[in-house]
């Protein structure tokens, strides 16, 4: 029997004697994820109307949100010599229609998940069902477990995850820069930098970010593929007392998975510092334009008690930064999944099991 020669590239490639491939590479796109790739996950959990739903639904918890923090600024300049029941009767209103409303978000959002996932994997299933068996000649069975396993979680668990806290995050940016540019309207004016800073920033983070975590992707194949080759052929191994070299082989590409693994971590603390930088300017510019603001208004105390409401905006916006910068890398990263499971729901099927004349028989 020839023995077939073997390349590492991301994952092993068999060659036949005249020189031809038998074993395809696996593919490994690159640059943004396309907006087909969003829109095949949102037909996935119902129809393109869905992004739009999710966008409102979060907006309008955001904003009861709001209305608390805004009720005790007014409950403290108003409540003197009032009566205080009223005024706690309505927080604990608008306190409880926020749980509410968190309540029917998450649920919302798993719901569309769970049928999107659903859906996916019944796709993926059915197609790799009727491939022809060319397919399952050059392809690798890690690869293929690779997608009903590992980018299968991703979609049904870590997808919906990191699109919660991405929109919950942008939202909170949102409500932080419309209540600090409503008592300060100077921010406006300082915002334009700090936005083009923190654009840069995000961008060259999600490019990087994206890249690190197909590679982790792609890498993740070959263990896989070993891993059901060794038990497939133990016997075999232990036969010919091949495990030291199958360890060596196994720590090798551990070594390659864990080096994309690791970068992913270190761009992590890269972005922190510089998000850092921009949450203090938010915090900084907050408190000295309520100073100047305070020359123009005077004693007013409502004008103090809304500068307060402002400067605690502010003080969370750092972490919503962080957060939001992540949470967008994470899910265009958690996308690469989609990706990945769409490019097996196009494989070409075999020919149908049943057909018109079929039907026609006795």
């Amino acid at each position: 029997a020839a023995k077939n020669s073997q390349k590492s590239n991301g994952e092993k490639k068999t060659e036949r004697r005249d020189g031809r491939r038998l074993m395809t590479t696996e593919e490994r796109s690159t640059g943004h994820v396309g907006v087909d790739v969003y829109f095949y996950w949102a037909k996935a959990a119902g129809g393109p109307w869905v992004p739009f739903v999710v966008v409102l639904v979060f907006g309008a918890v955001e904003v009861i949100s709001v209305g608390s923090k805004w009720w005790l600024t007014y409950w403290s300049q108003h409540g003197s010599g009032a009566n205080q029941m009223f005024f706690l009767g309505i927080y604990a209103l608008i306190n409880l229609s926020n749980v509410v409303a968190i309540f029917f978000r998450i649920i919302f959002v798993m719901l569309l998940g769970l049928r999107a996932s659903r859906k996916i994997f019944t796709n993926l299933l059915a197609v790799i069902m009727h491939a022809p068996m060319s397919f399952f000649d050059t392809t690798p069975i890690g690869r293929i477990i690779n997608r009903f396993s590992q980018d299968m979680y991703t979609i049904d668990s870590q997808l919906m995850d990191a699109l919660r806290s991405y929109l919950t995050t942008i939202m909170n940016i949102v409500s932080t820069i419309v209540v600090i540019s409503g008592v300060t309207p100077w921010f406006t004016v300082c915002l334009v930098p700090i936005i083009l800073f923190y654009a840069a920033q995000q961008n060259f983070f999600t490019m990087t970010y994206r890249e690190l975590k197909r590679l982790d992707s792609v890498n993740r194949s070959p263990l896989y593929a070993l891993l059901g080759e060794t038990v497939d052929g133990v016997a075999t191994i232990r036969a010919f007392c091949g495990e030291t070299a199958l360890m060596n082989r196994l720590k090798k590409m551990v070594n390659t998975q864990q080096n994309a693994y690791y970068l992913l971590c270190v761009a992590q603390c890269w972005l922190a510092i510089r998000l850092e930088i921009v949450g203090t300017l938010f915090i900084s510019l907050a408190c000295l334009l309520a100073v100047f603001q305070h020359q123009i208004h005077g004693a007013d105390l409502q004008f103090a008690g809304l500068a307060g409401l402002s400067i605690s905006y502010s003080l969370s916006v750092t972490q919503s930064l962080n957060w939001s910068v992540r949470m967008a890398s994470d899910l265009e990263a958690s996308m690469i999944a989609v990706e990945r499971v769409r490019s097996y729901c196009q494989v070409e099927s075999e020919a149908p099991r049943d057909t018109y004349a079929d039907s026609e028989l006795p």
